[in-house]
């Protein structure tokens, strides 16, 4: 009997315990993903006051940025370490609440060394009134001291609750009177031959029944989320080593927040994809048309890597037609002839362009939606090489379907 009782306790046990540790990862994720989203929440804000201060006082940028900052920062808050510089690498601002996590290593951009477990670097940029580009890096804390104490300390309690009930368990199980009958060895029952027939069938029923049975394991629960693109994305350097662009990755976030924007400030955006049929990513040519489409539209940030041979650009408070017309003035530049323009030009081996464009023509449309639309144009745009196709949407149809789609 004791041997089965210790038996079911370490089943038991270590059953809780495997519970108890996946419970914890779950609640540690989900604090983790909680702080993350309120830090990025915070870093658009940031960003907000940056570009709203901007447009309305003629202050120098560092002061608009350091007042925009602290007004947006209490001491309380999470933020670690804040940086604001040009894309010029000229630092406008620099604070960090410990200077240990600032990387000291001649750069002239600063650097942050972070715990990428419990901080997060997160980026973005804004354009000030006069046209110029202002990156923006912060670290913040996602998972601190408070929120590990609090679930250890849940954990601890759980765990003792666990250990009284197991206790209690084990006193009413071995101070329970045995069955009448049972107190005889079993090999004298058996060698007895006047015990009745019943008596060996008997004898382990009466051991079940006195068996314990100590408290059941909870469900399982579902393993911690793994985390987003958007954070890696965030976590992600800025541009890519290939081409000096932002890489792939970025474009359907920072597409959502300049849709969102938009929206919130009544304003076009227009999105265009470009493909080179000839084109190969890491290649000397891949790097020339990067160069090519940077030198001309001047806004890394807003041009991002695409597949293997395309790009794709951000027209941030641009109609479709005036886009279309950006688009054809750089069509016609990067073909010209060698010594003219040579910062927009295009090497021949990289093939005819296609160019696919849509935009949010006062519509609510989600980010996937609009590059779904300016692809379709891109495929148009293949039939004929050089050309440039828009997809040109109707917001009252597609109002019209939004209702129809919710009804």
């Amino acid at each position: 009997m004791k041997r089965g009782l210790a038996l079911v306790y370490t089943v038991v046990t270590v059953v809780f315990f495997i519970a108890v540790a996946t419970v914890l990862l779950v609640r540690l994720g989900s604090v983790r993903e909680a702080n993350l989203t309120e830090a990025q929440e915070r870093f658009r804000f940031v960003q907000t006051e940056i570009r709203d201060l901007a447009a309305e006082t003629d202050i120098p940028v560092s002061r608009v940025v350091q007042r925009a900052f602290r007004s947006t920062s209490p001491p309380a808050d999470r933020v670690v370490a804040f940086a604001a510089y040009g894309l010029q690498e000229n630092v406008e601002y620099l604070w960090a609440r410990d200077r240990r996590i600032l990387d000291e290593t001649g750069r002239q951009v600063p650097r942050f060394t972070y715990d990428r477990v419990t901080q997060a670097r997160l980026s973005g940029s804004v354009r000030l009134p006069d046209g110029s580009s202002l990156i923006l890096e912060g670290v913040y804390t996602v998972l601190d001291r408070r929120d590990i104490f609090t679930l250890l300390r849940d954990a601890l309690i759980a765990v003792l609750a666990f250990a009284l009930l197991a206790v209690i368990v084990a006193v009413i199980t071995l101070l329970r009177p045995a069955p009448r009958g049972t107190e005889r060895p079993a090999a004298a029952a058996s060698s007895d031959p006047a015990a009745p027939e019943g008596a060996a069938a008997r004898r382990p029923a009466a051991e079940s029944r006195r068996a314990p049975t100590g408290p059941a394991p909870g469900p399982a629960s579902e393993p911690p989320p793994a985390a987003e693109a958007g954070a890696d994305d965030i976590d992600s350097g800025l541009f890519s080593p290939q081409s000096g662009l932002s890489p792939e990755a970025h474009l359907e976030k920072r597409l959502s927040l300049e849709l969102e924007r938009a929206a919130a400030n009544d304003q076009d955006l227009s999105i265009c994809f470009i493909e080179y049929p000839k084109l190969a990513r890491g290649s000397d040519t891949y790097r020339d048309v990067a160069s090519a489409l940077l030198g001309f539209f001047g806004f890394e940030d807003l041009i991002f890597e695409y597949g293997r041979r395309s790009f794709c650009i951000l027209f941030p408070n641009v109609n479709l037609h005036e886009a279309i017309r950006l688009v054809e003035d750089f069509q016609r530049r990067s073909a010209g002839p060698a010594g003219e323009n040579s910062d927009a030009r295009v090497p021949r081996s990289a093939g005819r362009p296609a160019f696919g464009l849509s935009s949010r023509n006062g519509r609510l449309v989600e980010g996937g939606r609009l590059m779904r639309e300016a692809r379709q144009a891109l495929v148009k745009a293949r039939e004929i090489p050089g050309r440039v196709m828009g997809f040109s949407p109707d917001p009252q149809r597609y109002r019209q379907y939004l209702s129809e789609t919710e009804a």
